[in-house]
């Protein structure tokens, strides 16, 4: 009977695969709503680093897209301690990359509270870098598709949003009162985003405290991982990012405010951008409906 391909096996297959060596270890780092990260201990040898992180996602055309994003980062971004790509598996299956030291953000639980607001305002300043890059034709979206105006780009990725906003609700996932919500969302979309960005910024997409690591040591960050849906938009579709696991608590969108100020139209723009980004992702992943996600429809609702 052959073993069960577990995510240790699929990793030690792409370090043969791609690295041309058997690692000496390989342990599972992390699990997401769309992947696994597995952590590899390589064989001392020259040209090889000691250690190196192979991500795993059933979507191989989303894990290309963070391939992209992460070339896209570094290019646009060297300050950033942003991970580089060694290579992808030929199914698509598998990117292996730089491990990135420090710990999960997410899970740090500073007892100095000079060293923790040393880190918050490294984690705003970092995305501040991020979104300080420009596209040389400043236009907004994709490598693919390219859009003069935000509000257009906008449009076609909440439509895109929709189609699993709309399964949600079809398979009972997503009431028909909140479900009506993003159909009014969309409908007010030309009020709601009536004030253009001054310029396109590069996005994250995903910029949480699940997706940073940090040194508790020194409050340093020590990576940025995960970006997801990067493009070139408008820099506030990151910020409600900032308020997720945990980050309200570090106080994150008040130390980005603070030092780049924010659109007389924010809270209707970031009711929108967090709504419709958390339903997406209830819809990909089959979640129905919860609390958190129905503070965000309220929220959106309100704006409306």
């Amino acid at each position: 009977m052959t073993a069960p391909d577990t995510p240790e096996r699929i990793a030690e297959r792409a370090i043969r695969e791609l690295m041309r060596v058997q690692p000496v270890e390989a342990t599972i780092a992390g699990k997401g709503f769309y992947g696994v990260a597995v952590l590899t201990r390589l064989p001392i040898a020259d040209g090889l680093p000691r250690c190196a992180i192979v991500k795993y996602m059933r979507d191989a055309l989303c894990l290309a897209e963070e391939r992209q994003a992460l070339t896209r980062m570094r290019a646009h971004c060297p300050t950033l301690p942003l991970p580089r790509i060694y290579g992808a598996t030929a199914d698509g299956h598998a990117s292996v990359m730089e491990y990135m030291p420090g710990e999960d953000a997410d899970r740090i639980v500073f007892d100095d509270g000079a060293l923790r607001d040393k880190a918050a305002d490294e984690i705003a300043e970092c995305l501040l870098t991020l979104h300080a890059a420009r596209p040389t034709d400043r236009r907004y979206g994709t490598d693919d598709k390219r859009y003069d105006r935000w509000i257009d780009c906008y449009r076609d990725r909440a439509l895109d949003m929709m189609s699993n906003i709309d399964k949600s609700h079809a398979l009972q996932r997503l009431s028909h009162e909140n479900f009506r919500v993003f159909v009014r969302a969309l409908d007010a979309i030309d009020d709601i985003l009536s004030c253009p960005p001054a310029h396109p910024s590069l996005l994250h997409g995903d910029y949480n405290l699940c997706n940073l690591r940090v040194d508790p040591r020194t409050g340093r960050v020590s990576g940025i991982l995960d970006p997801m849906h990067s493009i070139w938009g408008d820099r506030e579709a990151d910020l409600f990012q900032l308020r997720q696991s945990g980050g309200a608590a570090w106080e994150l969108l008040d130390r980005y405010r603070d030092r780049y100020g924010l659109s007389a139209d924010f809270a209707a723009k970031d009711a929108m951008y967090a709504a419709f980004a958390e339903a997406d992702h209830y819809g990909r992943c089959n979640m129905p409906q919860d609390e958190h996600l129905q503070s965000m429809i309220d929220a959106l609702d309100a704006a409306l």
